[in-house]
């Protein structure tokens, strides 16, 4: 079985304002097998370090008090012409990650959630298949199946009358986005209900801001 011993040679660069996860995610990252582990606690700091290392991947924060955000890094990389996989890392659940970090060419990205469970194999999966920044237009499948994740876990997680009804509709969604020629016209009834559904609810604001995360990657 894979593990990140095996990525030793391979540089991370970490820019997050968070000490405290910093801290927490070297110390997870180093008992992995990892070694060249990099760490800035801006988005400048971020962006001088990564011209200087050319880091293999960037674990970036989205939110940053002060200073830029990680949608502002990414566009710094852009202008910079620094080619890099970059897997997005966000407190909150919600498809305007997955829709604009899309289009600002990410690999992936991971809720700090569930950061611990998920990162070792998404920079596995980074190094092994995923595109740098360069490569934008090419949207990765797993953004797609990340959204899915989320809208299905938050409506299991909101109490929704009717819960089951709308898993079937979303399960619907998935396999029409899974087709090779999807039916625009059939996912926007089916995110029309979805939306109906949920209307009124704590979660729905989210719900629907994945939705429309996904209309937007296919």
């Amino acid at each position: 079985m894979k593990s990140l011993t095996q990525y030793a040679s391979n540089s991370v660069l970490i820019i997050d304002d968070s000490d405290k996860f910093v801290k927490t995610a070297v110390k997870y990252l180093k008992s992995c097998g990892l070694i060249k582990i990099h760490s800035a606690s801006n988005g400048i700091e971020g962006i001088n370090l990564a011209k200087k290392i050319k880091p293999d991947i960037v674990l970036l924060d989205i939110e940053m008090d002060p200073g830029m955000s990680g949608f502002e890094v990414l566009e710094q990389f852009h202008k910079n012409n620094l080619d890099l996989r970059v897997l997005l890392i966000t407190g909150h659940d919600t498809g305007l990650i997955g829709m604009r970090g899309a289009r600002l060419g990410i690999t992936d990205f991971v809720s700090k959630a569930v950061f611990l469970e998920n990162i070792e194999v998404k920079i596995m999966e980074a190094l092994d298949f995923g595109h740098t920044i360069s490569e934008k237009n090419n949207t990765p499948k797993n953004i797609i199946n990340t959204n899915f994740d989320i809208l299905e876990r938050t409506l299991k997680d909101y109490n929704i009358v009717n819960q089951d009804e709308l898993i079937i509709k979303l399960n619907q969604l998935r396999d029409e986005i899974k087709n090779n020629s999807p039916d625009k016209n059939k996912i926007s009834r089916i995110m029309e209900f979805i939306k109906n559904g949920v209307a009124g609810n704590l979660a729905a604001s989210g719900i629907i801001e994945v939705a429309k995360g996904l209309l937007s990657l296919i």
